[in-house]
């Protein structure tokens, strides 16, 4: 593999955003992984799904926390649990109390879902998680009313 890695590091510099994409999935956890989560945020902030391939990242992929942050922001669900994985958690909770005004039913949801697995939460997070509990999407109430559950709070 390391035979090919100058050619696939150079591929990171392709147009092609796919190309792209799979030549930082290709080197996110070995030597170059570095120039890989550069890459990946970088197509983080052009709306690519690639969070996925910074979880592969693990620890190493912290220089992408204010990318994941925009990326929920923005409306990315598959941005949520990376994120949770890797900013510390006030940082997390900040993104996810923002996310639970989203505009999208499946972003408040997964912010709601996610507040949950953390375990704890601000008392406004947690009156705004009592409020989800009675949200027009089925999906929202669900997992308000099951984070408030993991919270040992009373859904309201």
């Amino acid at each position: 593999a390391d035979l090919f890695r100058p050619d696939i590091e150079r591929l990171l510099q392709s147009a092609d955003l796919t190309t792209r994409r799979y030549a930082a999935e290709l080197l996110v956890d070995g030597a170059s992984s570095d120039r890989a989560i550069a890459a990946l945020s970088d197509l983080l902030a052009q709306a690519q799904p690639v969070a996925g391939i910074l979880r592969k990242a693990g620890k190493k992929a912290v220089a992408a926390i204010p990318v994941l942050q925009k990326a929920v922001e923005l409306g990315m669900e598959s941005a949520i649990p990376v994120l949770c994985d890797l900013a510390p958690p006030g940082l997390a909770m900040e993104s996810l109390q923002q996310a639970l005004s989203h505009r999208q039913a499946d972003i408040r949801a997964a912010a709601a879902a996610a507040i949950g697995r953390i375990g704890h939460a601000p008392q406004d997070v947690v009156k705004r998680l009592q409020s989800l509990s009675q949200d027009p999407d089925q999906n929202v109430r669900i997992a308000a009313r099951d984070s408030l559950a993991r919270l040992a709070v009373p859904a309201q």
